[in-house]
């Protein structure tokens, strides 16, 4: 049994099932007795490339496995300005292009969003970007 604290969780959002160290997602639900179990190690990755942008940016993030993905962008305020996808991806790398536009396809206003990576249901991580106009 061992426990510690983490003041490092970066641009991730804490989540109870998961401990973050230098950006990597450790799961220690596979800890047991057997002195020959090594706790699995999920690498997630995401960003967004320009940051700042006009008119569109690209949102890459990476899965471990197989799951059921979900990518919505919010205002500063909070407000969810438009859901990118809601799929299942396949393990690897994924892109996604953001045109700046709200769920009914109008242009947003300049001004700093927040985007939100759900895997199964679990918040993994929220990043911001810059839309400059």
């Amino acid at each position: 049994m061992f426990t510690w604290t983490d003041y490092c969780v970066s641009n991730l959002i804490y989540d109870p099932d998961y401990n973050a160290i230098a950006g990597r997602l450790y799961d220690f639900s596979a800890l047991s007795n057997d002195n020959y179990t090594v706790p699995s190690t999920h690498l997630l990755y995401m960003s967004n490339y320009p940051n700042p942008f006009n008119p569109t940016t690209t949102i890459k993030f990476s899965i471990p496995e197989k799951s059921k993905v979900e990518l919505t962008v919010y205002n500063i305020k909070g407000q969810k300005v438009k859901t990118l996808t809601h799929n299942e991806f396949t393990k690897g790398s994924h892109s996604i292009i953001w045109n700046g536009d709200d769920e009914s396809g109008e242009p947003v206003s300049s001004g700093v969003y927040l985007y939100k990576l759900n895997v199964n249901s679990k918040t993994e991580a929220v990043k911001k970007c810059l839309l400059l106009k």
